[in-house]
């Protein structure tokens, strides 16, 4: 019944060879786990709380990394060292239907104002020195409100920015700010260009 294994000693030595092999493994490994199991029993809370941390961490630096690019835009061109204001502005309609915001404001957002503008290194430099990087360029209803009445403001300082995006509750709104918006960049423009020429001197009789 079994002569095969006297025939041929070399194969079954092979075979127990390797069946020996395969349970040492085994119990090595199951000794292993009892081993871990034993130490790190009384941390598995903690590895278990740091573990979800860590994971919590990373899902936030993903999410702001997309939402960075997401606004920025793929590799923004390096500003110019000199030269005019390039300005891109665009109107769109937002048809993304969001109920629980909507329900939440009391109303849809309707209108978005794409605002794109490039400024030369140099004119950002005089607008720092001329104290205008805070100065605001135009206003916008809150988007967390119910209420015209309470404002945003939009600063010099997000033209940093190669790309943004301001919601309005109706095309009304978004016109006007539209308007205040182009004014205030060519009176912003002229601010620039006269703090440039140094200091104005004035003079006159009374």
């Amino acid at each position: 019944m079994f002569g095969w294994i006297n025939s041929d000693t070399s194969l079954q030595g092979a075979f127990l060879r390797i069946v020996g092999i395969i349970t040492a493994i085994g119990f090595a490994l199951f000794l292993a786990s009892q081993l871990v199991y034993t130490v790190l029993a009384p941390w598995w809370p903690y590895l278990f709380v740091g573990s979800v941390i860590a994971y919590g961490v990373w899902l936030m630096g993903h999410v702001i990394r997309e939402y960075k690019q997401d606004i920025a835009g793929l590799s923004p061109k390096p500003l110019p060292l000199d030269g005019p204001m390039q300005v891109n502005i665009t109107t769109e309609t937002i048809d993304k239907n969001r109920p629980l915001l909507n329900f939440i404001r009391g109303r849809p957002l309707t209108h978005a104002l794409i605002i794109e503008v490039r400024i030369s290194q140099n004119d950002w430099k005089a607008i720092k020195k001329a104290g205008l990087y805070d100065a605001v360029l135009f206003e916008y209803p809150s988007p967390a409100s119910t209420y015209d009445e309470e404002k945003m403001t939009y600063p010099v300082s997000s033209l940093r920015l190669p790309k943004t995006s301001v919601s309005f509750y109706n095309i009304g709104q978004l016109n006007e700010a539209k308007e205040t918006l182009i004014q205030n960049l060519h009176n912003l423009k002229a601010q620039i260009e006269v703090h440039k020429q140094g200091p104005q001197k004035q003079s006159f009789e009374i």
